[in-house]
């Protein structure tokens, strides 16, 4: 849940600045967004490593809970 609400969070931020940017700038949103995102792009490294890191234990959590052990 923290991971999520921090990607979010991120998205947001860099949402306001491309929108304040390309109105400033006269560009598209869309390309202010992925030169806003390369710029910050160290934003997200962390929440996807998390989730990177996470993932496994998950699955072998769910796989492990499903096996019959007779």
């Amino acid at each position: 849940m923290p991971v999520s609400l921090n990607m979010l969070a991120n998205c947001l931020i860099l949402a306001s600045i491309s929108r304040r940017r390309a109105n400033l700038h006269r560009t598209t949103y869309w390309a202010q967004w992925i030169r806003q995102f390369h710029r910050h792009g160290h934003l997200f490294i962390s929440p996807t490593l998390t989730i990177a890191c996470i993932l496994p234990q998950l699955v072998l959590t769910v796989l492990l809970s499903c096996v019959d052990v007779n």
